[in-house]
């Protein structure tokens, strides 16, 4: 198994794009400069997790089923190998991780094009409040 990369407890959207970004560039999963950014691939990554996530919830495979919050922190605690395969046991394929890699991939290519995507959540959040013309579902 490869050495593990240190994963802190992120407390904001911006530091787990900064995160998310440092381990793709660990990895070898992203460009030098913004020139060498493939961004039509990366937006059809993204696309292919959307996809992902909606057979995991057509499936009726969500983690909620097999993880309680509760358990959460004694799971994150594991030491790798066992961390490993209890991930692929009770997460892999779940309609959670999937919705986790949506925003990992989104935010990542987010920092690695220098967007701000903390703020412009914030930005967006607000102005769907305040617009009378948000679309309904």
């Amino acid at each position: 198994m490869a050495s593990p990369l240190k994963i802190k407890n992120m407390r904001s959207l911006k530091e787990l794009a900064e995160q998310a970004y440092h381990i793709n560039r660990e990895k070898g999963y992203t460009g030098n400069t913004e020139q060498e950014v493939n961004i039509p691939l990366k937006l059809l990554l993204i696309h292919s997790e959307v996809s992902e996530a909606t057979e995991a919830y057509r499936g009726g495979i969500g983690v909620g089923d097999r993880l309680f919050t509760s358990e959460m922190s004694t799971f994150q605690s594991l030491p790798d190998d066992e961390f490993v395969k209890h991930y692929k046991t009770i997460i892999k394929g779940t309609l959670s991780e999937e919705l986790a890699d949506i925003i990992i991939r989104t935010s990542s290519l987010a920092e690695e094009l220098s967007i701000d995507i903390q703020k412009h959540v914030e930005l967006k959040l607000r102005f769907n409040s305040l617009d009378d013309k948000v679309k309904k579902f």
